[in-house]
């Protein structure tokens, strides 16, 4: 009887959703232009959901002008041989816009496609950029193999910031500072940072040739790419019992590795220590000022500042030290999360800068999930050192300045030399 009943109900409840899907198909038929109309506003809906975030978060004030223009640049590009209106104001560029897909429906998504990158690309940022899923699946692609190196951006060109130690692009020749060029036999001068980005791209087993200017000198370096199995922490005990950490790069999963090579210059009672930050393009800024910490035992680490909003600080409250002077190895590759640590060590009294001036990356960005899989990266804040220097395209300049080439081996290393001798003279 159950089972009679059940099958009664779902025989009614049947008969009803036909009933109700016959209307709805009725109510709702596909009409010429509605499928069309549809898509233009979910397009539209993205060139305001890009313009909201980067008035409010982008990290410096942003005129409605200068974005509504430079979305109409971008869809001049789409439609080069169409007059397109210009305007100031969002409702112009709505305005625009619609007109344009209703005289060119098949180039809606194109248009929109432009305005985005086009009106963030006015920002002349070069670390913020609208990357649609295509692009990202290349950048992001997980092939198991890279090259390990991490590209700037710097007086209008990109440049290497750091070759990662052992990678294959440092084992290639190429080093911090170098210009790019080429990549393969594509003239990149003109191309920004992510489009360059995207060309290094390859299985393992691939070569790629990037042809680069050092110095006046151009010259061409092809790395293979390979599985990248990069040791982030490595310490030794030099002569004199003097301390020797380097951190390669900060991947969010290095402070309990560090935190074993700092206990172990503790349990040595090392009379001094050089942490080695050359050639590090940075990475999780958190796990910066963790490490940070271990060293400052109370006060600043940095300063964070967002838009219109005073500078907040990212404070210390460990009460740990170290029971040792401190030396900080930097360079021109040394950025980002790395230049954190080295500021908040030098700006606290804790640490003495050796080496040569940093890169200079001062500023944060973050990733904004669109709909659709795109995602924009916007610059949102930036960093401000514990004495309330901002280092971006500046960098920071260290007390004792190293010319001489460097070396791999940390005894011949003219860095590292200078850093032990300083130490072993310390009082």
């Amino acid at each position: 009887m159950l089972q009679t009943g059940r099958r009664r109900v779902c025989s009614i409840m049947n008969k009803r959703s036909v009933y109700i899907l016959f209307m709805l198909l009725v109510l709702f038929a596909p009409r010429p232009g509605l499928c069309q109309a549809s898509r233009e506003m979910l397009y539209y809906g993205y060139i305001k959901k890009v313009f909201s975030l980067i008035k409010d978060g982008y990290y410096k004030p942003v005129e409605e002008k200068q974005l509504v223009q430079g979305a109409f640049r971008g869809m001049r590009k789409v439609l080069p041989d169409v007059s397109i209106p210009a305007g100031e104001s969002l409702a112009d560029l709505e305005a625009a816009y619609f007109s344009l897909c209703k005289t060119y429906p098949q180039s809606a998504g194109k248009l929109a496609e432009s305005a985005l990158s086009s009106m963030v690309d006015s920002l002349q940022d070069p670390y913020s950029v609208l990357l649609t899923p295509e692009k990202k699946r290349i950048l992001e692609a997980d092939t198991g193999a890279g090259i390990g190196v991490e590209l700037g951006y710097k007086k209008g060109a990109v440049y290497i910031i750091s070759p990662i130690v052992d990678s294959p692009a440092c084992k290639s020749g190429l080093k911090s500072g170098d210009r790019i060029l080429k990549i393969n036999s594509t003239d990149v001068r003109s191309m920004n940072l992510y489009e360059t980005s995207m060309l290094i791209s390859g299985k393992n087993g691939d070569k790629v040739s990037i042809t680069v200017d050092r110095q006046g000198k151009s010259l061409t370096f092809t790395p293979v790419f390979a599985p990248l199995n990069i040791e982030p922490i490595k310490y030794a005990l030099l002569s004199d019992n003097i301390g020797y950490i380097r951190i390669n790069l900060f991947n969010g999963k290095i402070f309990d590795k560090f935190n074993s090579a700092l206990q172990k210059m503790k349990e040595k009672k090392v009379r001094g220590l050089i942490l080695d930050l050359r050639d590090n393009p940075g990475g999780n800024f958190e796990e910066a000022l963790r490490i940070a910490a271990r060293f400052v035992p109370s006060g600043t680490l940095i300063w964070v500042q967002k838009k219109g909003k005073e500078p907040e600080a990212k404070v210390s409250g460990s009460n740990e030290t170290f029971p040792a002077p401190v030396v900080v190895l930097i360079n021109e590759g040394s950025a980002s999360a790395s230049e954190v640590l080295a500021a908040s060590l030098a700006d606290n009294g804790k640490a003495v800068l050796v080496g040569r001036k940093s890169f200079g990356k001062g500023i944060v960005q973050t990733v904004f999930q669109l709909t659709g899989g795109a995602t924009l990266n916007l610059t949102t804040e930036k960093y401000l050192t514990p004495n309330k220097n901002d280092i971006h395209m500046v960098g920071l300049t260290p007390q004792i300045i190293v010319e001489n080439s460097p070396s791999s081996d940390p005894t011949r290393d003219p860095f590292v030399i200078t850093a032990w001798k300083y130490l072993k003279g310390w009082k």
